[in-house]
């Protein structure tokens, strides 16, 4: 029996979701595999004495158990869990034979609960359950918590159970980390391990070529894991001997000042001219232990990141910044035509980048659509289609990954949510935050929150992932080869501050409509008319809020140099629906709900130094970004990337795009859709268990006539629409048996390249 969850893994600060599987692996081009003129960055091998050796790679979920089990009809398999009341937790238990049930309870009464119904009443799966792997969703009300996996009326073979923590709304129970793992400082997360008041962290490694720093970063926090601190400051001591010298006068040691009243965390970097006679390939020994300070009392405990060599000769590569406007259309950018002057400095990088006036998200909603910005997979393939569902790090190819393999120091300041690192996001990223770099804590909040020394901490923390935390990072990192991604939820939440509300003649603050009504909600009060136009000013100004904050960017690259060689991708996951369309024969605003174009149509300027400014007419998928990005930046791209680079349509107007094929599989609806030219094809599942009425089987719409989808065409478009249909089914059948088998291959067949090519969609 495994050892109850959350014994063997804990995480250091509390009131957070986990950070799941965020790698720090790779070699940069001064490893001992790589070309050593090459700059980047390389971590240290994790050799941590008394601590294992364990690997960075993919750090692991919860609980990710191989099995190997035999149930016979009706035996049952019990897993003994520690888990936090309050939270919620995802199960995907992978089998053979037939189906199991899965029964969960508090260990204290052995009351049981039938898994797969809480998940049908919550979160239904649209369709038929995925073939060999059973979901659930656990919530516990007591810590000791039992999983029954029960086999029904025939034979089954257990072999894979994976259980996360999805949603966290309690606090995490222990504070002192067990080996490397996500360490979060109020949603800000590193891999780290812990540092105790009189303990020592030693690190084997060697010294790489062209290394001319150390970098970790390191927080602090009371032995006694509250999230106040003690009002003392410590002061941390590294240093840096041959490994076969354990001798002190042998050491370089130098003195950094950690201040235990920000709750942040606290960069870290050794010069390696500070140190004596070392040399690259000399193996050393690298020590971190807290000095007291004369007169004060002993510091808490440190969290100390997983160090890096910073690799800073030899030519440069180029930088990446990928900008996700969360819920933008296009048709509300100047760029794209629109009236008012929301994005003057995205109008202004468009004017010097390649503008693609077609581009086309896979799904209508945040996680999906994400998912595929950096698989470069379509949803289904990549499997994080539905809420209760995260990417497969193991098998799905991620852009942040294969840069951070690469040699790319990687960072991410998000808004969280389906952003989070519980759905695989973080995987790749050296740090990941969950706190929205645009949208800041103010006013009588900020107040009410100082009053304590906590909610001082608190607040220092958020600030320290705003967007000028963001632009200080480029600033530090500068010397390194970066990817960098910015994702922010200002312009999905309607939230401008006052002067970009005035500016737009929205409600002042408190007054006039309330944004995000939900769904239900709607369809029993719909917005009037007045309210949608209330919607619309104040989402013009939040465009506008964000677009100021580009320019700060941008004017940032240029101070430091680096805007000659720093690819800037600005796109958003999914559009918005201003009562364009009704559901459940209402005016409805929101998204998520359909594959209509207002949905799916979404910005995209990809700004290359070297290629000449183009506008792109030719409609192209989000799928396609992951390779694009990766091609530009010299990368191999991966086999399993389902969607090719865009380079030589941006750099002649000519070259071949992947299928534009769209995606919704959640409790809101069930259907795909491919668009072909100026003609979509929508195919629904009305045998969906979802809330909202799904498509006939088979829509055509006439995007150039009708770009609302008002129109069914139908009567001499029927063959059109039977032959798209088709393709589009084929598509579905190879996307579902690619994800079921997990080939690593291209994501087409044959026969459905031999349909689109028949179609004229794609050269073959």
């Amino acid at each position: 029996m495994r050892a109850p969850l959350g014994e063997e893994r804990s995480v250091v600060f509390s009131g957070a979701i986990q950070l799941l599987c965020l790698m720090l692996v790779g070699l940069c081009g001064c490893g001992e595999s790589a070309d050593p003129s090459t700059r980047g960055v390389v971590p240290l091998t994790l050799d941590v004495d008394g601590q294992g050796g364990s690997s960075l790679q993919t750090l692991p979920l919860d609980l990710d158990e191989r099995l190997d089990l035999h149930l016979a009809s009706g035996a049952q398999h019990l897993v003994d869990l520690t888990l936090v009341s309050g939270n919620q937790y995802t199960v995907e238990l992978h089998f053979e034979g037939a189906r199991p049930s899965l029964r969960d309870g508090a260990l204290e009464d052995g009351a049981g609960t039938e898994v797969s119904a809480e998940l049908e009443r919550t979160v239904p799966l649209p369709g038929k359950p995925e073939p060999g792997v059973q979901h659930g969703v656990l919530r516990p009300t007591s810590k000791h918590w039992q999983l029954e996996i029960m086999a029904g009326s025939g034979e089954a073979q257990l072999k894979h159970l994976k259980i996360r923590r999805w949603g966290s709304s309690g606090r995490l129970t222990k504070n002192e980390a067990v080996g490397w793992q996500a360490v979060g400082v109020y949603g800000d997360y590193r891999v780290a391990t812990a540092l105790k008041p009189s303990g020592v962290l030693y690190w084997s490694t060697e010294v790489p070529e062209g290394a001319t720093a150390l970098a970790f970063e390191v927080a602090s926090y009371p032995s006694g894991g509250k999230q106040s601190a003690p009002s003392v400051n410590a002061e941390l001591l590294v240093s840096v001997s041959p490994a076969e010298s354990r001798e002190l006068g042998a050491q370089s040691s130098v003195r950094f000042p950690i201040s235990a009243q920000v709750a942040a965390w606290q960069p870290v970097r050794l010069e390696l001219e500070s140190f004596r006679n070392l040399e690259p390939g000399q193996p050393v020994r690298v020590s971190v232990r807290v000095a007291r300070v004369e007169g004060q009392a002993s510091p808490g405990q440190l969290a100390v990141s997983a160090p890096v060599w910073l690799c800073t000769t030899g030519p440069r590569r180029p930088n990446l910044i990928l900008i996700s406007l969360d819920t933008t259309r296009p048709d509300h950018l100047g760029m794209y035509g629109y009236s008012r002057d929301t994005s003057p400095n995205l109008d202004e990088l468009a004017d010097r980048s390649v503008v693609f006036e077609g581009a086309q998200s896979t799904a209508p909603y945040t996680l999906p659509a994400h998912a595929t910005m950096f698989s470069g997979q379509y949803p289904t393939t990549h499997g994080a289609e539905h809420p209760a569902h995260a990417l497969d790090t193991d098998r799905t190819p991620l852009l942040a990954a294969l840069l951070s393999e690469a040699g790319y120091a990687t960072r991410a300041f998000t808004g969280g949510g389906y952003l989070d690192g519980d759905f695989g996001f973080s995987h790749g990223f050296s740090a990941y935050s969950n706190s929205d770099p645009v949208i800041p804590i103010e006013g009588r909040k900020v107040r009410d929150v100082e009053a304590s020394e906590a909610g001082r901490r608190y607040v220092a923390a958020r600030v320290a992932q705003h967007w000028s935390a963001a632009l200080e990072w480029i600033e530090r990192t500068q010397d390194v080869p970066f990817f960098l991604f910015l994702q922010t939820f200002a312009i999905h939440d309607y939230r401008p501050e006052n002067e970009h509300r005035e500016l737009f003649n929205g409600p002042a603050r408190g007054e006039g409509v309330r944004p995000l009504r939900k769904a239900s909600d709607q369809i029993e009060d719909p917005y009037s008319s007045q309210e949608i136009g209330q919607l619309v000013d104040l989402y013009d100004g939040a465009i506008h809020e964000v677009d100021e904050l580009v320019g700060e960017l941008l004017d940032t690259l240029n101070r430091l140099g680096l805007a000659d060689n720093t690819i800037v991708v600005v796109t958003a996951d999914h559009g918005e629906d201003f009562a364009d369309h009704q559901v459940m024969g209402k005016p409805f605003v929101g998204h998520g709900q359909g594959l209509w174009q207002t949905l799916l149509h979404v910005p995209l300027v990809m700004h290359v130094p070297w290629i000449q400014p183009r506008r792109v007419g030719e409609r192209v998928s989000t799928v396609d970004l992951a390779p694009t990005m990766l091609d530009l930046l010299g990368v191999s791209v991966p086999d399993a990337m389902q969607g090719q680079s865009l380079r030589a349509l941006m750099e002649s107007g000519v070259g071949n795009v992947s299928p534009v094929v769209s995606e919704l599989h959640s409790h809101r609806g069930s259907m795909r859709s491919l668009v072909v030219d100026d003609l979509k094809v929508v195919i629904g599942n009305p045998d969906a268990r979802v809330s909202w009425p799904v498509p006939v089987p088979v829509q055509l719409f006439d995007l150039a006539g009708d770009p609302l989808e008002l129109q069914v065409v139908g009567g001499e478009q029927q063959a059109t629409a039977e032959g798209l249909s088709a393709s589009l089914r084929a598509l579905g059948e190879s996307l579902e048996a690619e994800r079921s088998t997990g080939q690593r291959e291209a994501g087409l067949s044959e026969e459905t390249r031999r349909r689109l090519e028949e179609l004229g969609y794609v050269d073959g």
